[in-house]
């Protein structure tokens, strides 16, 4: 039996001032299930193409649907193979993780960007061009295979000039960041390489490692990267590392400014007197592992799903299940940010889960605000949403919903986008919170090397 508390779709004040951002109108994933952005509220109906496990897409500046990619090959608007476009002539190996860019200063070209999963672990580019084909688009080319050695993590933001992106890859088995700059001319084959954070572990096929599956997003804003990965040896739990990152030369800082390990704050209360009494106690759960990852629109907070990798020991199950975090990141104290780190309560269930998902992005934020949660388990998949966020200690979600959809099959993991386009303003788009009266806002310009390895315990 599966009790729910709360499961939600989060809507955040999120208003875009440019046509560029409704690249990510359209959601293609599996299975069976295309999400539309174009109104308040999304908009759920059936996809005639059974999409794969992992999956790209991407939308035009008017916010029609043109193409998705998955371990078959690049399809058009109708889900058919894109001349060219298929995964054998291609040269793909399994896909571990897709991305859509569009070309800068081609308006009708883009960059189906795709990580290999192992053995070969490739990261690769292809062109297409949508004037081709009487508009339904081809492939120009084959696969550039620009990156080796890579993860499943694979993210982007625009360069500081707004003339290019910057497209973040991380070795296997090393502490390496490497990004590669994608600007009119293609994407430079040099990458800027920055050695920071833990090493990885290395990866052997099949891998089951956070290492090699763990996600790794920007912020909107473009100065902040944050990725799971797996806890240092022999710790088995996983962790999430945030990193700044400087859009003028694609470098990561050399530290993390935080590192958020799997402990919840738990948080009761006595009134005496006239007086209410707060105690905050840290609660750890070894066994719970951090699957996903999104920033708000602020920047500022981070939501974390975390899923319990064993069975439940109990009759209620509360040994195990499926749990919505919060973190504020607008500190730069390790320990008030772990001290942030609150559960928003989630699913129990009575089975446990793998130690790796391979199934793609548990949250993503949508291009009208919504941060979208995926369930990863039940016959029905649903969308649940909310009104309060940012939580705060001592309230509670109201005005719950939920968006049924109507798939008898469990979903596969939500595409991954690139948050911010080049045609997007620059500018911050919604003002910066606060945890809590008395913290202080949010500090936007922090580059700096910050030594923040501080383990709580």
């Amino acid at each position: 039996m599966i009790r729910l508390k709360t499961f939600f779709l989060l809507y955040v004040a999120f208003v875009l001032h440019a046509n560029a951002q409704r690249h990510n109108e359209n959601w293609i994933l599996g299975r069976d299930i295309w999400l539309n952005f174009s109104g308040p509220m999304v908009s759920p109906t059936v996809s005639t193409h059974p999409i794969g496990t992992r999956s790209g897409c991407i939308s035009d500046t008017s916010g029609n649907f043109i193409l998705v990619a998955d371990s078959a090959g690049i399809r058009d608007a109708l889900f058919q193979m894109m001349p060219g476009g298929d995964a054998a002539t291609l040269g793909w190996g399994q896909p571990a993780q897709f991305l859509v860019l569009p070309k800068p200063a081609y308006p009708n070209r883009y960059y189906v960007l795709i990580n290999e999963d192992l053995p070969g672990h490739r990261g690769g580019a292809v062109e297409v061009d949508m004037t081709l084909n009487n508009g339904m688009g081809a492939v120009v080319g084959g696969t550039i295979w620009y990156a080796e050695d890579v993860t499943a993590k694979l993210a982007a933001t625009p360069n500081a000039s707004n003339t290019g992106y910057w497209i973040m890859q991380h070795k296997d088995g090393t502490d390496a960041f490497e990004s590669y700059q994608l600007t009119a001319a293609g994407i430079d084959p040099q990458p800027v390489i920055t050695h920071a954070g833990s090493d990885f572990l290395p990866s052997t096929a099949p891998t089951e490692s956070m290492d090699f599956w763990g996600p790794m997003k920007f912020n909107i804003q473009g100065d902040l990267l944050a990725m799971v990965t797996h806890g240092p040896p022999p710790d088995t739990t996983t962790t999430v590392e945030v990193y700044e990152f400087d859009a003028a030369i694609g470098a990561v800082a050399s530290n993390p400014f935080a590192e958020i390990h799997n402990s919840v704050m738990y948080v009761s209360y006595d009134i005496i007197g006239t007086d209410t009494i707060y105690d905050s106690i840290p609660q750890w759960y070894p066994f719970r592992h951090f699957m996903g990852l999104e920033f708000d629109t602020t920047g500022q907070y981070l939501y974390l799903a975390e899923w319990d990798t064993i069975p439940g020991t109990d009759s209620t199950n509360s040994g195990n299940g499926w749990f919505p975090l919060q973190v504020n990141l607008g500190s730069m104290d390790q320990q008030a940010i772990q001290a942030s780190l609150i559960d928003l309560n989630g699913i129990y269930s009575n089975s446990g889960y793998p130690i790796a998902d391979r199934h793609g992005s548990e949250i993503e934020l949508a291009p009208n605000g919504q941060l979208i949660f995926r369930l990863p388990f039940g016959s029905v998949p649903t969308f649940y949403y909310g009104n309060q966020l940012p939580e705060v200690y001592g309230s509670s979600l109201s005005n719950l919903g939920h968006y049924p959809l109507f798939s008898a099959t469990s979903m596969y993991g939500l595409p991954t986008f690139c948050k911010r386009y080049l045609g997007d303003s620059p500018t911050w788009l919604e003002p910066e919170r606060t945890r809590e009266a008395g913290i202080s806002p949010y500090a936007r310009n922090r580059w700096q090397n910050v030594p923040c390895w501080i383990c709580m315990g």
